[in-house]
């Protein structure tokens, strides 16, 4: 029978950058997104990230929510490469551009480098993203209207872009970082090895030189739930202890950037709203205890997906009828056909 352990079973906990030496296979891998997925179902983790399976959507139907959110990051990151030329790093703001954005694209952002808020906003119109007629909130002109507030609140001279060396152009700057960590577990009998991945959307740094991660979100709403929500948030915890972890100084400052989309035409907010966090050793040791229950549970029923339990909470997550629910209503002998006729989902964040 497989052994379950418990951290308090640890003798030593050893946190690390992945290197090239480490024999991970391009699908064994754990994201936030992933963890959250198998802590909140089970059944719907291992096919969705362990097994890397999907249904396609017989109706076309587009995640308008990832494709919006996706959209806007593009200006939030545009705009952090702008703040490199307001810093007079012309070649870092050149070599990074291209970069992040490719050639086509950013020469494109460049016919407008004269003026911040038109060259983050060609980010957005040269995404690919279109309007769905059938959405009628995440449009082209409201995900516009939300930046543009987004530029116009952000304190810029407060928080520079965090810049590696300023001698050396292709030096590390805090614009779309990627997050790729290894967290060992070493027990008495056994070591239980995870790859870690993500992206920090930007790294500043305040006046008093601390490093601060941001965090930028899109939402409907911006209400007291909604902030609340991210004082005991596992991904600004992971994040800031990779970027510890990284960067080999201690990062512990964290703010969230809550965009409203579409922009609200009442209340105080007007939309958007900075939420300062603070991640202590107490939020690190809370994510570690996550991580290692959720690699356990997925190892013990990762290779027989239709044994493992299934939340029925989550069939209808976020108002939504989970993609998954035509193979967990199958009839037992039905269900690996079911499996069979999935496709498959090889999406990575480091590679978006």
């Amino acid at each position: 029978m497989q052994t379950l352990y418990k951290l308090t079973d640890c003798e030593k906990v050893v946190i690390r950058d992945t290197n090239k030496d480490d024999e991970f296979n391009d699908a064994d891998w754990f994201d936030y997104s992933g963890l959250t997925d198998y802590s909140t179902c089970l059944t719907n983790g291992i096919l969705k990230q362990h097994l890397r399976k999907t249904f396609r959507d017989p109706n076309g139907r587009r995640q308008m929510a990832l494709e919006a959110g996706s959209a806007a990051h593009e200006v939030f990151a545009a705009r952090r490469v702008y703040q490199l030329k307001e810093a007079g790093l012309d070649d870092h703001f050149l070599y990074h551009g291209l970069q992040l954005f490719g050639e086509a694209r950013f020469n494109g952002m460049l016919e407008f480098a004269d003026d911040a808020q038109s060259f983050s906003l060609e980010a957005l119109y040269n995404s690919g993203f279109t309007d769905d007629p059938d959405d009628k909130r995440r449009t082209t002109g409201n995900i516009e209207e939300a930046c543009i507030i987004y530029m116009q609140s952000y304190n810029y001279e407060e928080f520079p872009v965090w810049v590696a060396d300023r001698r050396m152009p292709t030096a590390d700057v805090g614009i779309e970082c990627s997050v790729d960590m290894v967290v060992e577990f070493h027990f008495a009998d056994n070591i239980i090895k995870s790859r870690v991945i993500g992206k920090v959307d930007g790294i500043h740094t305040n006046q008093q030189g601390e490093l601060v991660l941001n965090e930028n979100k899109t939402a409907g709403r911006l209400d007291m739930a909604w902030q609340q929500s991210f004082s005991m948030s596992h991904q600004l915890s992971v994040y800031a202890l990779a970027m510890t972890t990284r960067l080999k100084q201690p990062v512990e400052l964290v703010d969230v950037y809550g965009l409203a989309l579409p922009t609200p035409r009442s209340g105080s907010l007007g939309g958007f709203i900075r939420i300062p966090e603070l991640r202590s050793e107490k939020h690190h040791t809370d994510f570690l205890i996550w991580l290692l229950h959720n690699r356990q549970m997925r190892d013990f029923y990762g290779d027989n997906v239709a044994y493992a339990p299934r939340s029925t909470n989550a069939c209808n997550r976020y108002f939504s009828t989970c993609e998954f629910m035509p193979y967990c209503g199958a009839a037992d002998y039905d269900r690996d056909d079911v499996l069979e006729q999935m496709g498959t989902n090889e999406w990575n964040p480091l590679k978006s």
